[in-house]
């Protein structure tokens, strides 16, 4: 959970009691303004778990990447011949 989660829930507490106002007191303005604050509020949640998201995605490839390094250094001649075979089957399916 990170700071946009946080805000995007006190957002939408806000617009719920604003929206909740606007209905005890038929202010429409307050219902309206109610009702983009928690719309904001989902929004900023999203963005929230998007950017979870992509530190987990991030974490993950970090260590993938340093499992890869260590299959590398432990097997060259192996690795060595899949970038090759790779490399090949790129170039046939480019050229």
């Amino acid at each position: 959970m990170n700071m946009d989660n946080i805000k995007g829930a006190g957002k939408k507490i806000e617009g719920t009691m604003e929206s909740a106002y606007g209905d005890a007191t038929g202010d429409t303005s307050s219902k309206v303004k109610g009702s983009a604050d928690k719309a904001q509020g989902k929004v900023l949640n999203v963005v929230g778990k998007i950017e979870d998201a992509v530190s987990d995605l991030a974490s993950c490839a970090a260590n993938e990447a340093g499992s890869l390094k260590t299959q590398i250094k432990e097997k060259p001649i192996q690795s060595s011949l899949i970038a090759l075979a790779v490399g090949i089957i790129v170039g046939k399916l480019l050229g």
